[in-house]
């Protein structure tokens, strides 16, 4: 299991890495083995190293959109609390993965 909290680094590092610190403990709880990537944002997410954990990775959870960041799409809208979380399976091989 890849921890990637990359959403929540727009509110901070502060955030970014409680975030994380939480998505640990989640699965440690559980006896899920998991690891935090660090991938904070587009030029992270095009680094090797980070693209390696990920697709090394049987699952990968990604959490920590704020409120606020959610909502900026959405005109005239402001959110309350709360967040966004995301589980994805990650494919067993980087070719099956295309291009946006």
């Amino acid at each position: 299991m890849a921890i990637v909290p990359t959403a929540s680094f727009p509110d901070g590092l502060a955030i970014f890495e409680r975030w994380g610190a939480m998505g640990l403990s989640h699965y440690e709880a559980m006896g899920v083995a998991a690891r935090l990537v660090s991938l904070r944002d587009r030029s992270d997410a095009m680094r090797e190293e980070f693209a390696s954990q990920v697709a090394d990775a049987s699952m990968v959870f990604f959490s920590g959109e704020s409120p606020g960041t959610s909502a900026r799409p959405s005109v005239g809208r402001r959110s309350g609390t709360g967040c966004s979380l995301h589980s994805t399976a990650v494919p067993s091989s980087r070719d099956a993965v295309r291009e946006p």
